[in-house]
């Protein structure tokens, strides 16, 4: 491993990806009259994602946030000195790269070792710059999601929660993939709301739901299939819930299916279903929850029996920490680590109460053809991480892929409670 974090590399990738990615943000054909707020958005998320890198990687905060999950950053080295050694032409690394990535499926670790091959540069903040540019650019999806399901107020309160809130900082800051797969997931879930108002099959946004699937496949096989899952089952009740559009729904959800499949990603068998089995689940269960990794992070939740009774209450068990934890009584002796997460987490009960719930309550009854796809996507990954529930420090990023779409909930929530109150003071 490079002792050396690569300072001025890690800024030089920054400003390159930036750049290409404010580019690819003013491409649009959508949200063109605020696209100076997008690009204030972007900017802001990178520059404090990036700052927060700096901090982890050159002024030693590492021993605090913890550097247990750096395989990925590893093996993108190894990748890169061994394209180096066999002397693989620019030209050739993109057939080389899919490659390794349906062979090996770590498709963080092949990402990394292509952008170091580009850049030269095999430095820890090289692949902060990327990751930091992911998270940020999830942060404007997220906006222009929420505000293409309700109003540009609404997107903007969700866009800057994504900007700020302290875990997707951190976890866009450390060189793990989780910004990578927010990036990813949504891309495809934007995509799938332009589909969903569109009058006719947009190609545009069937390749990028198409390509944001695949890549998930190769980052995080089971995140694929929820996303997939989502995405096509929302469109398919257009069928039935949008009549006047069911055509144009039906022809989407067929040409997703068929490119992905395409592809061949989906020919492997996977276990995602068998998580969602009680001999399964519980495995994994304890598993987790004897992880030695995250200290002060396990609840002593072990069920005892491998049967039905039991798969649903650790279920429902890690449901509640899925949304929730940690829980208050479970800050007395933790980690520092975990007593970080405390002003966020007051935060996160207040605006779960106040704004998400009844956000998503109303949107679940008043407009569910419209939000139908962040609600599979929310049970989709709620089930199955609460179903392998074990460990509070691995819950609490778990919860980072949900919190996109909670905060549009939350959001729109919040803008009625608004209206509520201006109309009782009039």
């Amino acid at each position: 491993m490079r002792e050396d974090p690569g300072l001025l590399p890690g800024l030089a990738t920054l400003l390159l990806l930036g750049l290409l990615s404010g580019a690819l943000l003013g491409a649009t054909t959508r949200h063109r009259e605020t696209l100076r707020f997008q690009w204030t958005l972007f900017g802001a998320a990178l520059t404090i994602r990036f700052a927060v890198s700096v901090g982890i990687y050159v002024m030693g905060l590492v021993h605090l946030t913890g550097d247990e999950d750096a395989s990925g950053w590893v093996a993108g080295i190894g990748l890169y000195e061994r394209w180096k050694q066999q002397e693989i032409p620019l030209w050739g690394l993109p057939l080389e790269m899919y490659v390794q990535a349906l062979t090996r499926g770590n498709g963080y670790g092949v990402a990394l070792g292509g952008l170091f091959f580009v850049t030269g540069s095999p430095y820890r903040l090289v692949a902060a710059a990327l990751n930091g540019c992911c998270g940020a650019l999830a942060a404007v999806f997220a906006y222009r999601a929420a505000a293409t399901l309700f109003s540009s107020e609404v997107g903007r309160q969700a866009g800057w929660w994504c900007c700020l809130f302290p875990s997707l900082v951190l976890w866009s800051s450390l060189t793990i993939k989780e910004p990578v797969i927010l990036f990813l997931e949504a891309a495809a879930v934007y995509g799938c709301l332009r589909l969903q108002e569109s009058s006719k099959p947009s190609v545009g946004h069937i390749l990028l739901v198409a390509n944001a699937v695949v890549a998930l496949h190769v980052f995080r096989f089971y995140a694929a299939y929820i996303v997939l899952f989502s995405v096509v089952g929302s469109l398919l009740a257009g069928l039935f819930l949008r009549r006047g559009r069911a055509r144009t729904q039906g022809l989407s959800a067929a040409a997703i299916l068929a490119l992905v499949m395409a592809t061949g990603v989906l020919r492997k068998t996977s276990p995602v279903l068998g998580y969602l089995t009680p001999r399964t689940a519980e495995a994994v269960r304890s598993r987790l929850a004897g992880d030695q990794r995250s200290p002060g992070s396990r609840t002593g939740v072990r069920p005892r029996r491998r049967n039905l009774s039991s798969f649903v209450l650790g279920t429902l068990a890690g449901g509640a920490h899925l949304l929730l934890a940690p829980f208050p009584w479970q800050f007395g002796g933790s980690s520092l680590r975990m007593r970080a997460t405390l002003p966020e987490m007051i935060y996160w009960w207040w605006l779960l109460a106040i704004g998400v719930l009844p956000g998503a309550v109303y949107c679940a009854r008043q407009r569910l053809p419209d939000v139908l796809v962040l609600l599979l996507f929310i049970l989709g990954f709620g089930l199955l991480y609460s179903a392998v529930f074990g460990n509070v420090g691995l819950v609490f990023r778990q919860r980072a892929q949900l919190l996109p779409w909670l905060f549009a909930f939350g959001a729109m929530g919040l803008q009625r409670r608004r209206e509520r109150l201006r109309g009782e003071a009039a």
